[in-house]
């Protein structure tokens, strides 16, 4: 299989790291162009030379809307689409782990993913990390293991549930025919991504994960999603109104959630 990957970076008043994000996806293999969608910064963001096309929306619309409008940008001749967050730099072997041949000669997979390490939390980044359960995983009560901001050093690749959008590369048909990531959750919702993934999931296709595929996530306090933040947590609500009555997809865990185990210090 061959990879010409259309990269989507969602951006939202964070000029200031934006570069470097586009400079940690410039060095990627299989790049074709790079997306920024400004979703209604103030200042509007200025054009940098990485960037293939710049769209500005004159209001904000959410990371989920933004990101299908980048995706509709998306030249017709990329055969994936890559999404990404403004504040995350990408290890320079990221899209060769994400792209292994053997992966995605199963025809079933549309779509993989990577760890994204908080770069801000020491003890998650200072010490390597054993998966004990599946990373990316949710039960049937709708309890998501989300275990990408692990540093975790083993290369495997796992069947996920749901992978992060800030490192998710997806097959561009497929993004196209299950109708982009659900916009329900309004501007400052969260759960879009892992709804998505479910989409893809009920339609009986897979994903998969390794946290060898790495996105540095260095949080910021300004800027982005918690600009619109849904402080009453409306976007949950929304969740398992649609995917309660469906089990959310998920297993029936009957142990505890021990979700990663300290091997020793990375460093």
């Amino acid at each position: 299989m061959s990879f010409k990957i259309s990269a989507i970076v969602n951006t939202l008043n964070r000029q200031d790291i934006l570069t470097e994000c586009l400079h940690s996806l410039a060095v990627q293999p299989n790049l074709v162009e790079i997306i920024v969608v400004d979703d209604g910064s103030t200042p509007a963001v200025i054009k940098h030379k990485l960037m293939d096309k710049l769209i500005r929306l004159d209001k904000t619309v959410g990371v989920a809307a933004s990101r299908n409008i980048g995706a509709k940008a998306a030249s017709k001749a990329s055969t994936h689409l890559f999404f990404t967050d403004d504040d995350i730099f990408l290890d320079p072997n990221c899209f060769n782990v994400l792209c292994t041949p053997q992966i995605w000669s199963d025809k079933k997979v549309v779509a993989t993913g990577g760890s994204v390490p908080n770069m801000n939390v020491p003890d998650f980044i200072d010490n390597k990390w054993r998966y004990v359960v599946r990373p990316m995983a949710i039960n049937y009560w709708g309890e998501i293991v989300d275990l990408s901001e692990y540093w975790c050093d083993e290369w495997e690749w796992w069947f996920a549930d749901h992978i992060r959008g800030g490192n998710q590369l997806i097959d561009h048909v497929q993004f196209v025919k299950i109708g982009g990531f659900p916009t329900c959750y309004g501007p400052g919702g969260f759960r879009e991504e892992t709804d998505f993934c479910l989409m893809l999931r009920e339609k009986g296709f897979k994903l998969m994960f390794n946290p060898c595929a790495r996105a540095y996530h260095y949080k910021r306090t300004y800027g982005g999603v918690r600009e619109h933040q849904d402080k009453d947590k409306a976007y949950d609500k929304i969740f398992r109104e649609r995917w309660a009555s469906k089990h959310f997809l998920g297993e029936e865990r009957k142990y505890p959630p021990i979700l990663a185990v300290r091997r020793g210090r990375r460093k």
